[in-house]
Formats: structure tokens, sequence, C-alpha cells
């Protein structure tokens, strides 16, 4: 059986990528929810969800300030590892895939 028949018969199946650009409030909560909705509606093998930052990190800024301004009581004291979170982790158990690039 030659090449061309063999594919005739078998069917491929092919994903389609879904990506997201920038990984900021917005971006990251589009990624989880369509990850969500995608799991939910059994279309996740037909579909990859990738999200591209320039940085490999989210920082939620409501707490930056938390961490450059003393606070009064030290028991109080964020840390910075509750601002600045690589994406890696944040999207440890999803089907997001994250990939670090910067588009112009």
């Amino acid at each position: 059986m030659d090449a061309e028949t063999m594919l005739g018969k078998k069917r491929f199946s092919r994903r389609e990528a879904l990506v997201r650009l920038g990984g900021g409030f917005g971006g990251l909560r589009t990624a989880l929810s369509l990850a969500h909705y995608l799991k939910s509606e059994h279309l996740l093998g037909r579909y990859s969800i990738t999200l591209v930052d320039r940085h490999e990190y989210h920082t939620y800024t409501p707490l930056l300030y938390e961490v450059a301004i003393p606070p009064a009581h030290p028991a109080t004291a964020v840390d910075e590892d509750n601002v600045i979170r690589r994406f890696k982790v944040l999207l440890k158990n999803t089907p997001v895939i994250f990939a670090q690039g910067e588009v112009s």
C-alpha cells in the first residue's frame, strides 16, 4: 500500500492553537477560564492553549505597595512570593502552556 492510500484512509487529528498574548490580570484569567470551559465541554483534545508573556512571572499589583512600604506591624508583612509568581507555578495543574516571548 502506498503512502497516499494510507494517508487517505487515516484520519489525522490536528489540534487548533489558542494563543493569549499578555499574562496580566486579563490574560491569565482568560487563559484559565478558557481551559475550564474547554474541559467542561470535553474539548481539550481539540485545542491547545498557550499564554505568552515577555516576563516569566505574573505580578499581583494590588499588593505591590505592601512590599515597598514597611508594615506598621511586622506580623502583617506581605512576602514578595505572594506578589510575584512564576507562570509555570501558576499554571502547573492546568492544560495551559506558558511561553515566554515578545510580539512586535
